[in-house]
Formats: C-alpha cells, structure tokens, sequence
C-alpha cells in the first residue's frame, strides 16, 4: 500500500474547512436561538413581565436586539452563498480577460480566498454577535431589578 504525502497546505486547508464549516453551524445556532428567544418571549410576555415592571426599557432593548440579530443571521447566511458567487464570477472574468494561467496562479497563491467580502455581509458578521449579547444582557438584567422581595 503506498502512503500518501500530507503536506502542510494540506493541513492548513483541513483547518481552515473545519474553520469555516464549525463558523457557519455557529451563525446557524445563534439565528435560531434569537428566533425562538424572541418568539418566546413575545408570546409569553404575561407570564414574566409584572404588572408594575421596573426598566420596561430592557424588554424592548432584548426584542429590537434579537430582531436585529435575526436580521443579522440571514444576512450572513446569504452572505457565505453569495461570497462564493462573486468569487466564482471573479475567477471566470480574470479567465476570460487575462487568460487562464493568469487564474490558476492567484487561485494556487491565495488557497482559492481571492475575493473580497461585501461590507453589508461583513457588517451582519459583527453584528451578529453583538446583538445576541446584548439582547441576553437586557433580559436578565431586566429579570434581575424585578426579582421579587
């Protein structure tokens, strides 16, 4: 049986497949926990907000950011799609204008990451995150001044 040679641009890009699929179950997740969170929370609102609450603020905060951050979920979903679009669009228009040795080469020095990712989906990355958190700060600080007692 003949071994095969693994080189070390074989492992950098293993690394960096499982990078970017491990990233996208993440936006996956973080989409759906603010999905069902704001879903629960507005359905539910009877049931957790007090009669007399204190800093109501907080709940609109959690329901704006989790909107937000849903908002923000699809646009890097279609993102990712849309990325390897112009990426493919890119490749096939240096093929044809600049021939396609001219291709291959920036292909083979760039590992295929040439292109360029749109600000809007750079933009809906960072925001992911960021309104995820803010959102679960509001909630349970809003759970935390209005504890009973």
């Amino acid at each position: 049986m003949e071994k095969k040679t693994v080189t070390i641009e074989d492992i950098e890009r293993r690394h960096f497949i499982a990078y970017t699929e491990n990233l996208s179950a993440w936006y996956k997740h973080v989409t759906t926990l603010a999905s069902g969170g704001l879903t629960l929370l507005v359905s539910f609102q009877n049931n957790y907000i007090p009669t007399e609450p204190n800093s109501i603020y907080l709940v609109k905060l959690c329901w704006v950011s989790l909107a937000l951050c849903i908002c923000a979920g699809l646009l890097v979903h279609f993102g990712q799609a849309q990325s390897r679009l112009d990426a493919a669009n890119n490749l096939r228009s240096i093929r044809i204008n600049e021939g396609e040795e001219v291709a291959v080469k920036l292909v083979s020095e760039t590992n295929g990451v040439h292109f360029i990712e749109r600000h809007v989906f750079r933009l809906g990355r960072n925001l992911l995150p960021i309104t995820f958190l803010s959102a679960l700060v509001s909630i349970v600080w809003f759970a935390v001044l209005n504890l009973p007692g």
